[in-house]
């Protein structure tokens, strides 16, 4: 059974919805500041998840994703009621701040498979 989405953690929810967009064809990577979360293990936090759009599919089949899952868009985020997270679609390219990605990492979770973008 799924946890309900305001009750998963940044690592599953992030990795739910990129595997959920996966599902329709739509390859995202986290980058940004939740990444850098995850890698510095907690020691920066971010609320703001943000996922590069690989390949760049348009945003109606992301948006429509998105709703789906019964996030609602609010700007230029993706909100779910009663989580504190927000999704955001970036333009790529991908990359952290100025440094460019050498290669994607993958993090099993039980709600999907995140890929997280790797600086070296």
């Amino acid at each position: 059974m799924i946890k309900n989405i305001k009750d998963m953690t940044m690592p599953e929810l992030a990795s739910y919805v990129c595997s959920k967009l996966e599902e329709k064809n739509i390859e995202v990577v986290l980058s940004g500041g939740s990444c850098v979360e995850i890698y510095s293990r907690g020691d920066y936090t971010s609320y703001d998840i943000d996922l590069i759009n690989r390949y760049n599919d348009t945003f109606f089949k992301i948006k429509s994703v998105m709703q789906s899952l019964g996030f609602i868009e609010e700007g230029k985020y993706f909100v779910y009621e009663g989580t504190s997270f927000y999704i955001e679609f970036p333009s790529g390219p991908l990359g952290l701040g100025d440094a460019p990605v050498e290669k994607i990492a993958e993090l099993p979770t039980k709600y999907g498979t995140l890929k997280l973008s790797i600086h070296i």
